[in-house]
């Protein structure tokens, strides 16, 4: 019999690894809600990866819709991972690489909203609220672009 508490630690990273890859490729094949889930669990063994922070939020935008228009997801997800990636022991070129490869992603989401947001507009254009509502998205598109454009000024 021992008496006190006993320190396990129980070591998760084939675990890890394996919910980063299948996050991965259901991203590439663009299944979004089996990546964000399998980007969730990577969160939920490691709060600090980077990759998983963004590409969750990546992955809510990617799942909403015109009602529920989510790209601020993508945005604060960003935000999120670049603080991160600011706190990351790797050369500031490497930070770069990271910052662009998801500043590169924030706008092509938002270029596709933007997209969507046209297409809806010119196929109901005639109904009441089509230009106010067209007028929304394209500011919430817009503040993604001037995101973008603040980060790389920095």
């Amino acid at each position: 019999m021992v008496e006190g508490f006993l320190d396990v630690t129980v070591d998760k990273s084939d675990e890890l690894k394996n919910f980063k890859k299948l996050a991965i490729q259901y991203y590439n094949a663009e299944n979004f809600e089996q990546a964000q889930i399998y980007f969730s669990k990577v969160l939920e063994i490691d709060t600090t990866d980077w990759k998983a922070t963004f590409y969750n939020g990546v992955c809510s935008s990617k799942l909403s819709n015109l009602a529920e228009f989510r790209l601020k997801d993508s945005v604060n997800s960003a935000q999120l991972a670049i603080k991160i990636i600011q706190n990351l022991a790797i050369s500031k070129e490497k930070k770069q690489e990271k910052i662009i490869e998801i500043l590169s992603v924030v706008n092509s989401v938002a270029v596709s909203y933007q997209e969507i947001s046209f297409n809806h507009y010119n196929q109901y254009w005639e109904m009441e609220s089509s230009v106010t509502e067209l007028i929304i998205r394209l500011q919430i598109c817009n503040e993604a672009y001037v995101y973008c454009f603040d980060v790389i000024n920095e």
